[in-house]
Order: C-alpha cells, then sequence, then structure tokens
C-alpha cells in the first residue's frame, strides 16, 4: 500500500507542479480510490494523511540517524551500520531509532 501511496502521490505531485508539501482534498481522494480499488479496503482519506505523517517521521528519523558520525548506510545490505556506542548515543537522542537497529542477520 505504501508504495502505491507514496507513488500516487508522486506522480499527482510533479503533474501539478508543486512546490509545498501540503497535499490537496483531490490527491489524497484518488490515492484513498486507487488503494481501495486495488486492494479491496475501505480507508479514508483520515488514514491516508495519518500514514503519510507516519511515513515522514520515518524518513526524518532514517535521515538523522544516518546523518550521526560513525554510522554507515549499507545500500546493498538495506542496513545501518554503527558500533555499539554509536548506538547507545543514538537511542539517548531518539527513541524511534530502534526500528533500524540490528545485532543479527536483517
Amino acid at each position: 500500500m505504501d508504495t502505491l501511496l507514496l507513488s500516487t502521490m508522486t506522480r499527482l505531485h510533479n503533474v501539478q507542479c508543486l512546490n509545498d508539501e501540503s497535499v490537496s482534498d483531490a490527491v489524497l481522494d484518488e490515492a484513498r480510490t486507487g488503494i481501495n480499488l486495488y486492494f479491496g479496503s475501505e480507508i479514508t482519506c483520515a488514514d491516508i494523511v495519518i500514514r503519510l505523517e507516519l511515513l515522514k517521521v520515518r524518513y526524518n528519523t532514517f535521515k538523522e540517524v544516518v546523518a550521526t558520525p560513525g554510522v554507515l548506510w549499507d545500500l546493498d545490505e538495506k542496513i545501518i551500520i554503527a558500533d555499539d556506542l554509536t548506538w547507545k548515543f543514538i537511542f539517548r537522542t531518539n527513541p524511534l531509532v530502534g526500528a533500524y537497529y540490528y545485532q543479527d542477520d536483517p
């Protein structure tokens, strides 16, 4: 669903040549309609707004983590690599980073 949501949002954003982060009701409605048709779901525009807000928080958290000195993003493995001391520092600054922490194979 996220892939369909984000591709719809990107496509409509580019078509409408928008320069800000606001999302019009028409764009939300088109995304809602496409997702409901594809997945047979009954999500609302409010559900989409909540999901977009969550995705934005996750994106900003990811950017914050990879901007931390001593942190590497392994694109091939799709994992964040850092030593234990760096992770301890990161956890103190943002508790949401736990989503990116792996001790074993991802």
